[in-house]
């Protein structure tokens, strides 16, 4: 068997190899293939070895590849080879005499993998491996307990300005879809995760993850017992925090302290659209071909608009825009601080008022606009769409502890007693002492008895705080809560508003 030489020295950092008494034994007889950190207290970073193992077509037995860092004398013995034997990195080795399969040759390298910590205001501190960008942010800390739907979460604009700790321990499984995303990039200002898959496996999928989030400049923190932090934050409350791969832990604690807070901060201002546009995008739901019946289609048919909606845009998602189409609205966005006059002028049937993130309490302009549409055309707010909504009509807003990020908040209607299992991404609420008596509240939080929904009963006003969707972000039961707002503009039209 011919071996090509290995590249020139001057190519690569020098390399060691790993393998048992002979570097070409016998045959192995499966195909395998792991990664391995390891870490190097001495130099601070992190070292993800990727080991290969032969094909039954080969007859080499594998290799172990791993750059070595100048300075960097000895790696820490690996615990367990795949043959049940324990091996070590030999600490010399003449890389130019090497004899390595031109495949084994071409194999990425060892990945360097700089340290991370996550630094809370209160002083707690999160060690872990950076992925994604190198550097230094700051945000107020949220965890969301979704099973599925990353790429639905991190695009999702209601997160702008935070840092996102995701509990379920893995995340970049399937890779990056560009039909997944709420919105054209991420909105997160960190991710916090237990592990990154480096590898993803779906026939959807264009890009990594990690790949994904290098190009928008996010920065990134693995190794984190999320979970951990999560309990925290429920105990002590939403906190400021800082994720670095440069600071030291009391820099990083002293930039937390520092970061501007969420109360009282316009965040929306920046997100929402500059331009009023049509909303022309594909809203059919997706389905599989039927063969047997000659469908051989990948979306269902979808009917005429039947009425003009004119949605405000605090940070409005693609899902929410497509499940307004498929309600038979037709949509046209306008920018968050569009005059009530404007709106107006645009003949809307109705006027949807959609989530976003940050403070209500600092956008007291919008709900004076809002206030001046009640009455005259229906009304439908959103997540932060209610909670301006509920300003317009004279309530208040207060913060949540440690908000309601995830997807399996159970919430009471009044009127069924129906529970809904639903996905909800907000960091306030309305004060249900400061509704006035004109404004009914229609659904509850079963965890915390916040107000998730009201209906006012004298004009044709309405809102929820939360998406009652199977799937993260994905309002696909909005028939509930659409078709309600559909409803609502037909009895306005007649003149027999009900609720």
């Amino acid at each position: 068997m011919k071996f090509a030489a290995a590249p020139a020295a001057g190519n690569f950092p020098p390399l060691r190899l790993l393998g048992r008494s002979s570097p070409w034994a016998q045959p192995i007889l499966h195909y395998e293939r792991k990664r391995v950190l390891h870490s190097a207290r001495k130099s601070g970073l992190h070292y993800e070895q990727r080991e290969f193992f032969s094909t039954p077509h080969r007859t080499h037995a594998p290799l172990y590849a791993a750059r070595r860092p100048a300075g960097l004398q000895n790696f820490p013995r690996h615990t367990r080879a795949s043959w049940h034997t324990r091996a070590s990195f030999f600490s010399s080795w003449n890389t130019n005499a090497l004899q390595v399969p031109p495949k084994i040759a071409k194999m990425p390298r060892l990945n360097i993998i700089m340290k991370a910590i996550l630094a809370l205001e209160d002083g707690t501190i999160y060690e872990g491996s950076a992925f994604g960008a190198c550097g230094t942010v700051t945000g107020e800390v949220c965890f969301n307990t979704a099973v599925m739907g990353y790429q639905e979460i991190i695009t999702d604009p209601s997160y702008n300005g935070q840092i996102l700790a995701m509990t379920y321990p893995l995340i970049g499984n399937y890779g990056i879809c560009a039909d997944d995303s709420e919105s054209d990039r991420p909105q997160i200002r960190a991710l916090v995760a237990v592990e990154i898959s480096r590898l993803h496996s779906s026939w959807r999928a264009a890009e990594p993850m990690e790949d994904w989030l290098k190009r928008y400049n996010i920065p990134g923190i693995a190794g984190v017992d999320t979970r951990k932090l999560a309990i925290h934050l429920r105990e002590k409350g939403a906190m400021r925090a800082c994720v670095s791969s440069e600071l030291s832990a009391d820099a990083a604690v002293a930039a937390a302290r520092a970061a501007t807070p969420m109360a009282g901060t316009d965040l929306i201002s920046p997100l929402s659209t500059a331009q009023t546009y049509h909303w022309e995008g594909d809203s059919r739901d997706w389905k599989l071909p039927n063969k047997t019946m000659g469908d051989l289609t990948n979306y269902t048919d979808i009917a005429p608009a039947k009425y003009k909606a004119v949605a405000y845009d605090f940070g409005i998602k693609r899902s929410v825009l497509r499940a307004l189409r498929r309600d038979g609205f037709d949509v046209t966005v306008v920018n968050a601080h569009t005059p009530a006059a404007e709106v107006l002028a645009l003949a809307p049937d109705a006027v949807f008022l959609s989530s976003g993130p940050g403070d209500p309490a600092a956008l007291g302009s919008i709900a004076a606009e809002i206030k001046q549409l009640l009455g005259k055309v229906p009304v439908f707010g959103l997540s932060l769409g209610m909670q301006l909504l509920g300003m317009a009509l004279g309530a208040t807003t207060c913060k949540l502890p440690f908000g309601h990020h995830g997807c399996n908040h159970p919430v009471k209607e009044a009127k069924s007693g129906q529970v809904l299992i639903t996905t909800q991404n907000v960091d306030y609420a309305l004060v249900a002492d400061s509704l006035p008596a004109d404004v009914e509240i229609t659904h509850t939080n079963l965890n915390d008895g916040t107000v998730e929904g009201i209906c006012c009963k004298s004009i044709p006003a309405m809102g929820v705080q939360f998406h009652p969707a199977p799937v993260p972000t994905c309002p696909k039961d909005e028939p509930c809560f659409f078709g309600a707002l559909l409803q609502m503009v037909e009895n306005f039209k007649t003149g027999q508003y009900s609720n």
